[in-house]
C-alpha cells in the first residue's frame, strides 16, 4: 500500500517494505534495531522491497542540479549532484576547501550534514510509529539547509551543488535493512545516473593511526582530561590486537560487508574500539558499484593529492564536468593550500605507532589493498599508476 504525505512539497510516497515493514524499526525511535537485521542480505534486497523512501518530483529543465519546489513554502529545494562519500582522515576537508572555490561549484552551508547516514529521520520523538513520514520530513529539512542559494542552479544551469559527509560510504546509517546507496538511488530517481561521487583513500594503516589519535584527543577534551600521547601507542596496539580478533570471528560467520557495518554500530556485539574496517576500501566500493556505475566514481589517493594538488584538482574538475579555472580562479582555489599544517595540527607526529602494530595492520590490510588496486585499474583513471595505487609500496 502507499501512504499520502502532507506538508512535504512534491514528495511522492513509495511502497512500504514487504520485508517486515515497520516492525524492522524500534518503536521508540523509528530507527532500525541492528540486532533484528540480517546484514548478510543487504545486497540481495530487491528494489521492489524499498520502503517509506520518497522521491521528489524534480523540475524538468536543462539545469544539472536536481531541484523541486516545496509547495508549503514555494521555495526551490535542491539535492547535491556531487557527493564526497569519504573517507575520514583521508584529506576530505582539504579537498572540500579547494573545490568550494570553483565558481561553478556551490558548496553546502556545512561541509558534513551527514544526512544519508545519521540525520535521516528528524524529530524521532514525534510520529515515532510513522518512519515513512519522518523520512519525508528529513529529506525536505536536508534540502532546506543544504545550499544558501538554490536559485543559482537555475541562473547558471551548468553549476553544481555538492556536499562532503565523510561517513556516507562506510556508515550503515538508519535505513537498515536497506542500504544507503540503494535508498539514495531511489531518492534521486532519474538523476541517479548523473550523480558524481568522490572517494578519498589513504594508506589504511596510517589512516587508522591518525583516526585513533584524532578521536582520542577529541574524547579527552570532551571529558576535560589530559590526552597522554606517551601511552597511546601501547593502548592502540592493545585495541588493534583485540579488534583483529573481533573482526576475524565476525568474518567466520558473516559477510565482509556485514562485518564492515557491524563493527561500527553502537550496541553491536562486533563493535570495535578502532574504526579498523573503514580502511577496507574495496568492500564498500564493490558494494556501491552494485547500485551506481563505476564511472560515476572518482577515487583520489590522499598521498598523491597532497603531493600534486593542482594536478589532481584538474582531473577532479574534469570528472565533475565543470570549466577549467582561469589563472585568477586558480589563485583563489589554491589559496588555502596548507594541507600539511592542517593535517599535522591534530596529530603529534613525534609519537609513532609501534612497529609490531604496523606489521599486524599491514598484514590485515594486504589482501584488501590488492583487491583495491585491481579494482581501480579496472575502473581506469588516467592519473593512476600501479605505483600510485599500491599501498604496500609505501
Amino acid at each position: 500500500m502507499s501512504l499520502p504525505v502532507r506538508g512535504c512539497g512534491h514528495i511522492v510516497a513509495l511502497m512500504l517494505l514487504s520485508i517486515g515493514d515497520v516492525a524492522k524499526f524500534q518503536s521508540h525511535t523509528g530507527i532500525p534495531d541492528v540486532s533484528k537485521v540480517n546484514l548478510d542480505t543487504l545486497s540481495t534486497i530487491p528494489d521492489s522491497d524499498l520502503a517509506h523512501y520518497f522521491s521528489p518530483e524534480f523540475e524538468v529543465s536543462k539545469q544539472r542540479a536536481p531541484c523541486w519546489i516545496d509547495t508549503r513554502t514555494t521555495k526551490r529545494l535542491c539535492l547535491p549532484i556531487a557527493l564526497m562519500l569519504g573517507n575520514p582522515k583521508c584529506g576530505t576537508t582539504d579537498m572540500f576547501l579547494h573545490l568550494k572555490e570553483h565558481p561553478q561549484i556551490q558548496p553546502p552551508n556545512a561541509k558534513e550534514p551527514h544526512y544519508w547516514t545519521r540525520t535521516t529521520f528528524i524529530n524521532t520523538n514525534v510520529n515515532r510509529k510513522n518512519p515513512e513520514s519522518q523520512f519525508a520530513k528529513g529529506l525536505v529539512q536536508y534540502a532546506q539547509h543544504l545550499f544558501s542559494n538554490p536559485n543559482a542552479f537555475v541562473d547558471d544551469p551548468t553549476s553544481i551543488g555538492f556536499e562532503a559527509s565523510a561517513s556516507t560510504i562506510w556508515d550503515p546509517g538508519h535505513f537498515l535493512p536497506i542500504s544507503v546507496p540503494q535508498v539514495m538511488k531511489r531518492v534521486y530517481g532519474d538523476y541517479a545516473s548523473k550523480v558524481k561521487f568522490l572517494v578519498m583513500i589513504r594508506n589504511p594503516t596510517a589512516r587508522l593511526w591518525s583516526d585513533y589519535i584524532y578521536f582520542g584527543k577529541k574524547h579527552a577534551t570532551r571529558k576535560g582530561i589530559a590526552f597522554d600521547m606517551n601511552t597511546t601507542a601501547d593502548k592502540f596496539h592493545s585495541d588493534v590486537v583485540s579488534d583483529l580478533k573481533v573482526v576475524t570471528e565476525c568474518l567466520a560467520t558473516h559477510s565482509e560487508l556485514a562485518c564492515n557495518y557491524l563493527t561500527h554500530v553502537m550496541g553491536s556485539e562486533q563493535k570495535t574500539a578502532t574504526r579498523m574496517m573503514i580502511g577496507c576500501y574495496s568492500i564498500t566500493l564493490k558494494f556501491w558499484f552494485q547500485f551506481f556505475h563505476h564511472e560515476q566514481f572518482f577515487i583520489i589517493r590522499s598521498e598523491g593529492f597532497f603531493k600534486q594538488s593542482k594536478s589532481v584538482l584538474k582531473a577532479t574538475f574534469r570528472f565533475l564536468e565543470v570549466d577549467p579555472p582561469s589563472e585568477i580562479e586558480w589563485k583563489k582555489i589554491l589559496a588555502d593550500a596548507t594541507p600539511e599544517e592542517r593535517r599535522t595540527s591534530g596529530t603529534d607526529h613525534t609519537v609513532q605507532m609501534r612497529n609490531d602494530t604496523k606489521l599486524l595492520l599491514d598484514n590485515f590490510y594486504h589482501e584488501y589493498n590488492l583487491r583495491l588496486t585491481a579494482m581501480l585499474h579496472h575502473v581506469d583513471r588516467s592519473h593512476f599508476t600501479k605505483t600510485y595505487l599500491d599501498f604496500d609500496g609505501d
